[in-house]
């Protein structure tokens, strides 16, 4: 840190001549006091740790986040079958608010789920809030994209949802032809941790055609600076796609390196890509194959772990997909006030010792 030395000059000399010629003319010279040195050094001492704050290396705090595709459950067999959301002897939803549970992620995004998924999760989970639309009316209707996040810990700033199509403010659109609707939602939220606010997007691409998610993965990259301005970025999903691919490139900036770039958290925590990294599983388990789940950054997070989450619960699964988890370590902004009086410390110091 540069230093930066103050002198003011005195009526009757100019600086650098105190040295040689004393006080001004008319001024009395006051030579310190064993009290006077006392008084100066423990007012030095007072405001010294304020000074050194400055100095310190920023504070961070821990942010963690889960992307999960809970599985739709709209027919017979989703609601109540072996694998039902509502099955008599083993019901889903209580497998996927445990896994959910023993994670307790500052922030959750969900995919696939309908209305009354979605109020099951918030009654099993009541820390929490939610943003999030139906896909096909932009209401209630259809599958959500959607977001919990902690109460305690966020505000909810503001929020809005848009669509993976040539129409993106036109709900129950698709880049596919014919397709299901795709949906993107988004919220700002303000930490009361960190005293920052993030912008944080959670989506669902298209499973059945690489053209669409490639336009997905554009359309995103796209609206991502307009909503997010300067904030810190987040994008959670399901992207059905893997990270050997154009839309996964796209999402992540790779193909366009000096524009904004976001980051695999996974990837960060295990760089070296493995043969178990499966987060698609069908009810089946295993481990065998790549993700195709993915929790993205900007820059102004860094990645301290990270994880698929395989749990199953007397042999069932909470869903078809793991659920994947990453954890971050985010700078805490320190409220004005304290910038205010650590620099004032600074100052007094620096002119104190500057006069012993």
């Amino acid at each position: 840190m540069t230093s930066v030395r103050c002198r003011v000059a005195q009526p009757g000399y100019t600086p650098g001549e105190r040295s040689r010629r004393g006080p001004a003319a008319g001024m009395p010279q006051v030579r310190p006091t064993g009290n006077s040195r006392v008084a100066r050094w423990a007012l030095i001492l007072a405001v010294l740790p304020l000074s050194q704050g400055t100095l310190a290396p920023a504070a961070t705090a821990s942010l963690s986040t889960m992307s999960f595709n809970v599985r739709y459950a709209a027919d017979i067999d989703g609601l109540f079958g072996t694998n039902g959301w509502y099955n008599g002897q083993a019901p889903r939803k209580d497998r996927a608010v445990q896994v959910i549970r023993n994670f307790l992620p500052d922030v959750l995004g969900v995919q696939e789920p309908y209305v009354w998924q979605i109020t099951d999760l918030q009654t099993g989970l009541p820390e929490y809030d939610f943003y999030g639309v139906g896909r096909n009316d932009g209401v209630e209707d259809g599958e959500y994209a959607g977001i919990f996040f902690r109460h305690e810990r966020f505000t909810l700033l503001d929020s809005g949802s848009f669509w993976l199509s040539a129409t993106p403010e036109v709900p129950g659109t698709s880049f596919l032809v014919g397709g299901v609707p795709r949906i993107a939602s988004w919220v700002k939220l303000r930490d009361a941790t960190t005293g920052q606010s993030y912008f944080i997007l959670n989506t669902h691409w298209d499973n059945a055609s690489s053209s669409a998610r490639n336009q997905s993965a554009a359309l995103i990259r796209d609206r991502i600076p307009g909503l997010a301005g300067e904030l810190p970025v987040l994008v959670l999903g399901d992207f059905n796609t893997t990270q050997a691919t154009t839309a996964y490139n796209e999402i992540r900036g790779l193909n366009a390196p000096a524009e904004f770039q976001l980051y695999d958290s996974y990837r960060d925590v295990f760089p070296t890509t493995g043969s178990q990294e499966r987060t698609f599983h069908d009810f089946q388990g295993g481990t065998s194959g790549s993700r195709i789940d993915f929790i993205l950054h900007s820059d102004d997070f860094t990645a301290t772990s990270a994880s698929i989450i395989r749990t199953s619960f007397n042999g069932k699964w909470p869903s078809d997909h793991y659920p994947v988890t990453a954890t971050f370590d985010v700078v805490v902004v320190p409220e004005p006030g304290g910038l205010v009086l650590a620099a004032a410390g600074a100052v007094l110091v620096a002119l104190f010792l500057r006069r012993r």
